[in-house]
């Protein structure tokens, strides 16, 4: 074989390659609690891959390197996350949690499996495939009520398009989900601006057998934009959450 013919050889097998790498390490959008981080995830061999230290700092949590033990520890809440890089073995809160993908780094930043951080960090996970984007909403909890989604259904456009966000636009369906106590009545009610709102699908709902809860209604169209409460009660106990109306460009 003639050094030509090598040099042909060898340049298709690293072309091959660098297609190959391409391929498995796909970058993933990351919408957090209806914002999107600037770092972008990662997909290898069909597993999705978040960065540890833009999740943890887009909730409020504190994320520590020890570049010594290669141990990245994530602190949220009353969760403290003890990650050892390649290992599928982490400590939650003192006790062995086993992963299905161990923590990596590439690219200088310490990566953990989307599912992972869904689970532990009390993250409601959805996925989008075009373009590839990871949501996670953080659940909110607040005595015996879990708000599992808050959904908006666009308006706008000849396709129907579902969000999972605290954002929405006048004119746009907001559905909210939760789970509470089963077969028990609760009360959703929307302070805007001017008031209350005395949209159709607001008001008592009860409950089925597992606890879920469902209501959904329409923005105004002459709704102000700004941040206003929703909010849930269940005779003395209430629970409130914000969610944003953006202007209508």
């Amino acid at each position: 074989m003639n050094k030509k013919a090598l040099f042909i050889i060898l340049s298709t097998f690293m072309l091959i390659t660098a297609n190959a790498v391409t391929v498995l390490a796909r970058e993933v959008r990351v919408l957090v609690n209806g914002d999107y981080l600037e770092t972008t995830g990662i997909i290898i061999e069909d597993r999705t891959l978040l960065p540890v230290r833009a999740v943890g700092e887009a909730v409020g949590g504190d994320v520590d390197w020890n570049s010594e033990t290669r141990q990245v520890t994530l602190i949220h809440d009353e969760t403290t996350i003890l990650l050892t890089i390649d290992d599928t073995t982490a400590i939650v809160n003192g006790e062995a949690v086993e992963l299905d993908v161990p923590a990596k780094i590439l690219n200088d930043r310490t990566f953990l499996p989307l599912r992972f951080i869904g689970d532990i960090l009390g993250f409601d996970v959805d996925w989008v495939s075009d373009p590839p984007t990871a949501i996670l909403n953080l659940r909110h909890t607040h005595d015996n009520i879990t708000l599992t989604r808050l959904e908006v259904i666009g308006s706008k456009g000849t396709a129907q398009t579902v969000y999972f966000t605290s954002q929405l636009l006048p004119r746009e369906r907001a559905v909210v989900r939760i789970t509470g106590q089963p077969e028990t009545v609760y009360n959703l009610r929307v302070r805007y601006a001017s008031g209350y709102s005395v949209a159709t699908g607001l008001g008592d709902q009860i409950s089925d057998s597992d606890g879920l809860l469902i209501w959904n209604w329409v923005v105004g169209s002459n709704t102000s934009p700004g941040s206003f409460p929703i909010i849930i009660t269940l005779e003395d106990e209430y629970f409130i959450f914000e969610f944003e109306v953006l202007g209508d460009n």
